[in-house]
């Protein structure tokens, strides 16, 4: 398998007319565009269908951060909320293990259905251990106080975390 750089990087905005390139972290969408979508969303259906090796599957995807990995998450989710919950479940795990910022406004929505509360909690405190800061404060607030009263302390030890990362951000440490 060989990478056409130059056309990749012109696709992706970087490279430009004068032959500068930016400084950019389009890494991860250059990783998308090699492997495609196909690949993307055949790794994530091997982890729902739970073949052997499923776990490095979603692994590797979660590794390439991406967006497209995401939405098709959501998308199977969405299929299949309704009338398979096991695949339901099992495509909010994938997104749990993919992590893009975007997913925490899906896994606010999802926390919504009570068979789905838990998974939603999980994705949303991975997203707030891994990409605290790329988050409103009071968002994440407003989300974790959406969560019933099963989830006292786990909601009290996420909120303590969003506080003292943020704090320690103020404070530039």
């Amino acid at each position: 398998m060989t990478t056409d750089w130059e056309t990749l990087s012109k696709k992706l905005g970087v490279l430009q007319a004068n032959g500068s390139e930016l400084y950019s972290s389009q890494s991860m969408q250059a990783l998308e565009e090699i492997l495609g979508n196909e690949w993307i969303e055949h790794t994530i259906d091997y982890f729902i269908e739970g073949g052997k090796g499923n776990e490095l599957a979603i692994k590797t995807v979660r590794r390439i951060g991406s967006n497209k990995a995401a939405d098709y998450t959501i998308d199977v989710f969405n299929q299949n909320k309704e009338t398979d919950i096991q695949k339901a479940s099992m495509a909010l795990w994938a997104m749990n293990e993919v992590r893009m910022s975007k997913c925490i406004d899906f896994a606010e929505i999802a926390m919504k259905n009570p068979q789905f509360k838990r998974i939603a909690l999980s994705i949303v405190r991975n997203l707030i251990f891994d990409n605290c800061l790329a988050f409103e404060e009071i968002k994440l607030y407003e989300i974790l106080n959406k969560f019933d009263s099963g989830f006292v302390e786990d909601i009290a030890v996420l909120k303590i975390f969003i506080n003292n990362e943020f704090r320690r951000y103020e404070n530039g440490n």
